[in-house]
């Protein structure tokens, strides 16, 4: 039997089986797709459960699967390829029953499968993701993002960790529910970002268009366009501002604008989103100004620059950059 059932029909030979209707090479098909992946025998208790469960409980199975499976296995191993699993016994009348069963197993797997949330994970890179009613993540490295089937239901929820920009489709019928482990934020058509590593001792929520509501826990905001929420998680404080991080979005763009900006900022703005860390090793610099506008310029490239204009030394390494003397 083969585990993409296209030549074999296992939810069939399952329900013979589980009948008493199976013939003996059913039975040996069985057994072979049973010793292929113990998951096979997980579903085949699965649908135990679901016989038991019927209306038919009066002549239900009485076998144990897991015990009839390593019994099976012992007495191949001691007689060879001969012993055969055991099978029910039952008035043939129970073929009606095992149709009808087998078409509610069958419903009820492809269900499961339709409704199972798809989970998207990044590592060191970003990806783009689009959903199935047009709206589109962009999942930022390092991030989680769980998504529930949207169809036959009243919202469309998602689940984030790290963090990701939404470019939301319209439908005011099904509003657009993304939740953190701190923060929930409801609209129905709009753009934002969101930002909240486990690390991170806050959380933002920027909104480039539209409106936001974000919640947490008995407080709420509402942002229009360039607003920006933030939490900070150890006060518990949430608070609505106006964005004032031109840089926010760098991780998507790599573009970045630095207007009379500390090393310092600068530096914490670079490492989010480059592999290379930046390292200050004298700390006298970091509070040197930067006006300058990089545009996908490589880290390298920018860090030149940075020497150029403050003066300093770079020195790199193969997973680090490293910045020091006297500068200004």
């Amino acid at each position: 039997m083969q585990e993409n059932n296209q030549n074999t029909d296992y939810e069939l030979l399952i329900t013979k089986y589980l009948s008493g209707e199976s013939s003996d090479l059913e039975t040996e098909q069985l057994i072979r797709w049973l010793e292929k992946n113990p998951a096979n025998r997980k579903v085949l208790r699965e649908y135990q459960k679901t016989w038991d469960h019927t209306n038919f409980t009066h002549v239900q199975s009485k076998l144990d699967i897991e015990k009839e499976w390593q019994l099976f296995i012992k007495k191949r191993n001691d007689q060879g390829t001969h012993y055969s699993l055991k099978k029910n016994r039952f008035n043939p009348m129970l073929r009606i029953a095992a149709v009808l069963i087998a078409g509610v197993l069958i419903a009820s797997t492809i269900l499961y499968f339709y409704n199972r949330p798809v989970q998207y994970a990044t590592a060191n890179t970003v990806k783009s993701i689009e959903l199935d009613d047009g709206s589109t993540v962009l999942l930022n490295k390092y991030s989680t993002l769980v998504v529930h089937p949207f169809k036959n239901k009243n919202n469309r929820e998602l689940k984030l960790q790290g963090e990701a920009y939404f470019d939301v489709q319209p439908d005011r019928q099904k509003p657009f529910v993304v939740s953190t482990n701190n923060l929930e934020i409801i609209v129905v058509g709009t753009s934002f970002n969101v930002n909240e590593y486990p690390g991170n001792n806050y959380s933002n929520v920027v909104v480039s268009s539209g409106k936001v509501a974000v919640n947490h826990k008995s407080l709420n905001v509402e942002l229009l366009a360039g607003d920006m929420a933030r939490l900070h998680k150890n006060e518990g404080e949430l608070i609505k501002q106006v964005n004032s991080d031109t840089n926010y979005l760098s991780w998507k763009t790599h573009i970045f604008e630095f207007n009379n900006d500390s090393l310092k900022k600068v530096v914490e703005t670079l490492n989010r989103v480059y592999d290379k860390k930046i390292i200050i090793t004298n700390k006298s610099l970091n509070d040197c100004t930067i006006t300058a506008r990089f545009e996908k310029q490589s880290v390298q490239s920018i860090v030149e620059v940075l020497s150029s204009l403050l003066n300093v030394e770079v020195k790199q390494t193969e997973k680090t950059i490293e910045i020091s003397g006297e500068g200004c």
